[in-house]
């Protein structure tokens, strides 16, 4: 979905991924905090973005962009739990591998809509 589609919508996990722009005006740690009225919109689509969420929020950034927030935004970036791909990867999955093996048992006619 994009942010446009999800506009009013809450969610329990929001991912919003940020394009990988390599110059430092097109990255969100200038646009977001900028005052400047060519930016605006840009904001806006990041607030919505943002404020969709009733429990996670995952933004997803460039390495250099995660570089230029962390130097000029710290307390922004301090406000996050700040984890690699691979290290959000391998969490996600021990968690859910955790959350399986105390997972109540189905019986077959639950494995109806699995496939395999």
């Amino acid at each position: 979905m994009t942010v446009h589609g999800v506009k009013g919508e809450t969610h329990d996990i929001t991912v919003f991924v940020c394009p990988d722009n390599t110059g430092s005006n097109h990255c969100p740690s200038t646009i977001w905090w900028s005052a400047d009225e060519k930016d605006r919109e840009e904001k806006r689509i990041a607030y919505v973005a943002m404020t969709r969420t009733q429990g996670d929020l995952i933004l997803l950034v460039s390495d250099n962009c995660f570089e230029r927030l962390r130097i000029s935004r710290r307390p922004f970036v301090e406000s996050f739990e700040c984890l690699t791909v691979d290290e959000f990867i391998a969490e996600f999955a021990q968690s859910n591998l955790a959350s399986l093996a105390t997972a109540p048992q189905r019986d077959e006619a639950d494995r109806g809509l699995y496939t395999g």
